[in-house]
């Protein structure tokens, strides 16, 4: 099934995405007689959970404390997830997170790069639900993400190599698509808390 986001949508998320990477253009731009900063990090626990996560941050001397970025994801909802949810516990919901790209801005105090930060995401996050009571039925939707988190990045050497935990709290909305499979209904969580632990290297 072949879903297309609104008009409504795409403009305010179009001109997110703008905002955003000019911001990161004319902030390149004004610290290129110093040194740009780039860091690649992965989520391990997606790979254990049939998925993936890269993200790739910048930082730039002209915005000190700041870190940019997009990233991409996917993995395979465990139950708990699922039955974070009152409405999906014990239904035998089969979900995947098929693709989620989001935006990153990220702020550490002193103009650091390391230490406590908090920082806030956008992201459209794509789904595909079954259930085991209705066959091989799908379905799919997609949400807009919007997140506050923080974290604490540290650097146990000199290499660049990094551990950074987070936690984030952030509201998810149906902006396409369907939750419906067979007769059973897929309940969406407005609110969505996550944790996890990145492993990233700056350059």
């Amino acid at each position: 099934m072949h879903h297309h986001f609104s008009h409504a949508f795409r403009t305010p998320m179009r001109s997110i995405t703008r905002f955003m990477l000019l911001s990161i253009l004319f902030a390149g731009a004004a610290g290129a007689q110093e040194k740009n900063r780039f860091s690649l990090e992965i989520d391990p626990a997606t790979y254990a959970l049939g998925g993936y996560a890269v993200h790739l941050r910048m930082t730039t001397p002209a915005l000190p404390g700041w870190r940019f970025g997009f990233g991409a994801y996917a993995l395979d909802f465990p139950d708990l997830f699922v039955d974070m949810n009152p409405d999906n516990k014990d239904e035998s919901w089969d979900v995947r997170l098929d693709s989620g790209i989001g935006l990153f801005a990220e702020f550490t105090p002193g103009g650091k790069d390391r230490g406590w930060f908090a920082g806030g995401q956008v992201a459209v996050q794509r789904f595909q639900v079954g259930n085991e009571q209705e066959g091989t039925a799908q379905a799919e939707f997609s949400t807009l993400l919007l997140m506050i988190h923080t974290g604490y990045r540290w650097f146990p050497s000199a290499s660049g190599l990094y551990l950074q935990p987070w936690a984030g709290l952030g509201y998810a909305g149906k902006i396409s698509g369907e939750t419906q499979v067979g007769s059973r209904t897929y309940a969406v969580s407005p609110v969505v808390p996550f944790m996890t632990l990145h492993l990233g290297y700056i350059f």
